[in-house]
């Protein structure tokens, strides 16, 4: 490495060999002209003369070099001591050294600092650009900008933080610093030196930091709660914003400010005193306290703790206080009503059980008690509620139980129950499943003993099916009745009407005088109104064509009459099939047909009405169905006609008869009745 003194001694060496040079030529030529006067040996001694300063000069420039080159190899050899151990140093730390020669855009990288980035000593180049590829797009501007300044002189030293490409794709934090350390003499930056640190463990560090504060910032601006931190003579040091907009004040209003100073003196007292004994004990407190803030009082709950030093001397107390004025109003509106509903609870008259997820009874009532004749103490908490429920009852309620678990709401069911005394008994019951943020965590029982009323609606359904009975029994004697009615109106009135007739219209061929051939006109006149009335009254009573010909014929005869006596839009479809059917069958289905027809004749308003008998295997079907009105089918059973039979009745004949009704209808749609009826 050229130096100073190195360029220093080589001046002396060449003024060394100048001035020597030119007293040997100046005194060896005066003295060869003074003893050498022949021309031969003038040449002689020139010659030897310049040998022999040839010879002496390279002897002395040789001692002279010699000596120089040995105090250069000295210095070099201590230089290289010197930035050994400077090198050593620097690598102690962890630093990377670079040596960078601008002139020829050569730098030299140390092994520290290709190693930062994880390469090896061969895998990166001597050349700027090695490093500025691998320096991070967002850092590039910011890194290239302080290095320009420090070579133009407007830095005293380059220092720079930004990131580097390691060799596995990451980036890592750098800190480079370095100086110019030659420039030429019009300022041109020569040579520059410095290292690199990798810093990325102390970036993650205060990014962690800056986290840290940050979360406690926005921990301590969103708490819900008023946080605070106390010295040791209770001056506040620090409040969160909740603590600020509780009490209304500003930060000067409570930093550095003791308890007597925010509180009122009462209030703060009772503080201090708890505050000086957090800190002498080191002990955590919860407390609820009140404080008035104008015309109100409100509620805290506080939770207080001393905080020590390194030394775990209590130098801080710390608190968190939260407002629970409206909790609180809310508990004691819960206990109330908790109370209530424990007063309905005990006064219900049903019986009401509350049980655990495993059927454990946890609460009994009264009525209960009355129900089952064990009393809350001995149920409660030692017993299952399968205790009062017979053998085969308890599948229903393990079924009951496991749809609750499913997510069923209330389910109602009837089962088989036992009392103290081993009494049956029937009961009605309710489950409640009680869930707890999505789980189960009990059931709500309420049963009512209904053995009396099933044993009321066992005897009603006998009475109801007796009046059937007798309701059919009545039809048919009644039906008996109108068939004798008719064969009394048509032997007794018919027959003797028709004889009647014939004799009239044999007198009348007779010649008789023109007032005795009107008056027998008259007659036959009158004769023939009253049998067509005997015939018309024969067959609204009991239409013979039933019993002789069939349900088909007689139903087309009856459609015939509503569309001819009536003027009801009515037309009648069959299937041409034999339908032998039993007579009380065969008036069932007239009478509805004329029942239905009448009501559609008085109540549908409709354009066209059918009729329509079916027989499909051994099931007949008959329709009748209009384009009318129509009603709400759940107003179908309140519907009456006129007759009193009515579609309720009419319903209740074909359930006793084992058949079915569907009744299809709706407002201005239309309506259509289906009588089904097996064929035994």
């Amino acid at each position: 490495m050229p130096s100073i003194d190195t360029r220093h001694a080589a001046w002396r060496i060449v003024g060394l060999y100048a001035a020597l040079s030119i007293i040997w030529l100046v005194c060896s030529d005066t003295l060869l002209s003074m003893f050498v006067v022949e021309q031969h040996y003038h040449r002689i001694f020139a010659t030897g003369k310049g040998m022999l300063f040839i010879a002496i000069t390279a002897g002395l420039l040789h001692a002279l070099l010699s000596r120089a080159f040995r105090k250069m190899a000295e210095q070099q050899k201590a230089l290289q001591e010197i930035d050994q151990r400077l090198q050593f140093a620097i690598e102690a730390t962890g630093d990377g050294v670079w040596d960078w020669d601008i002139v020829n855009d050569k730098v030299n990288y140390s092994t520290s600092c290709k190693s930062i980035l994880g390469y090896g000593e061969d895998e990166i180049g001597d050349s700027l650009a090695e490093w500025e590829t691998r320096v991070h797009p967002d850092d590039w501007l910011t890194c290239r900008s302080a290095l320009d300044k420090h070579l133009i002189g407007q830095s005293t030293y380059y220092n720079s933080e930004y990131r580097l490409r390691h060799k596995d794709g990451s980036y890592s934090w750098v800190l480079a610093r370095g100086m110019v350390v030659e420039r030429s003499a019009d300022g041109t930056p020569l040579r520059a030196v410095g290292t690199v640190t990798d810093i990325s463990a102390h970036r993650r560090l205060e990014e962690d930091l800056r986290q840290s504060r940050e979360m406690f910032r926005l921990f301590m601006q969103h708490t819900p709660a008023a946080v605070f931190i106390k010295d040791t003579e209770t001056r506040h040091v620090f409040v969160n914003d909740h603590f600020l907009q509780v009490f209304n004040a500003d930060t000067d209003d409570v930093i550095g400010k003791t308890n007597s100073e925010i509180f009122p003196s009462t209030i703060a007292r009772q503080i201090t005193e708890e505050d000086y004994r957090i800190l002498q004990e080191g002990v955590s407190t919860h407390s609820r306290i009140q404080i008035p803030r104008g015309h109100d009082t409100f509620s805290w709950e506080v939770y207080k703790f001393a905080i020590p030093d390194e030394a775990r001397n209590n130098t801080y107390l710390g608190g968190i206080a939260i407002d629970i004025t409206e909790q609180q109003a809310l508990a004691e509106e819960r206990d109330r009503l908790f109370s209530r509903l424990r007063l309905l609870f005990d006064r219900l008259p049903i019986g009401c059980i509350v049980t655990d997820p495993d059927l454990i009874i946890n609460e009994w009532n009264p009525a209960a008690e009355q129900i089952f004749g064990f009393t809350k103490d001995e149920m409660v908490h030692s017993n299952s509620l399968t205790m009062v429920f017979s053998v085969k009852a308890r599948s229903v309620l393990n079924q009951t139980l496991e749809k609750m678990i499913t997510g069923d709401q209330t389910t109602s069911f009837i089962s088989e129950n036992l009392t103290k005394e081993g009494k049956t008994i029937s009961c009605e019951w309710h489950a409640t499943p009680l869930r707890e943020q999505g789980g189960l965590i009990g059931i709500l029982a309420m049963g009512q003993d209904i053995t009396e009323r099933i044993r009321t609606d066992e005897a009603v359904l006998q009475y109801q099916e007796r009046l059937r009975n007798l309701a059919t029994s009545l039809t048919v004697m009644q039906e008996r009745e109108r068939r004798s009615m008719a064969m009394t109106l048509h032997d007794g009135v018919g027959q003797p009407l028709a004889l009647a007739r014939i004799k009239l219209g044999y007198l009348r061929s007779l010649p008789l005088a023109a007032n005795h051939q009107l008056l027998a006109a008259e007659i036959t006149s009158l004769v023939e109104q009253s049998i067509d009335i005997t015939r018309s009254l024969t067959t609204e009573i009991s239409p013979p064509i039933l019993y002789q010909v069939g349900l088909s014929a007689a139903l087309e005869d009856l459609v015939e009459t509503f569309r001819v006596h009536h003027g009801l839009p009515v037309t009648f479809l069959d299937d041409c099939l034999e339908k032998p059917l039993p007579d009380d069958i065969k008036i069932f289905f007239y009478q509805a047909v004329r029942e239905l027809l009448m009501n559609a004749l008085k109540h549908a308003r409709a354009s066209a009405v059918q009729v329509l008998c079916n027989l499909h295997d051994d099931t007949i079907e008959v329709s009748v169905r209009d384009n009318g009105a129509g009603f709400p089918v759940p107003a179908a059973a309140s519907l009456e006609i006129d007759s009193g039979y009515g579609l309720f009745n009419i319903g209740e004949r074909v359930q006793h008869l084992g058949g079915s009704m569907r009744i299809d209808s709706a407002p201005g749609q239309g309506t259509a009745i289906t009588i089904l009826l097996a064929i035994h």
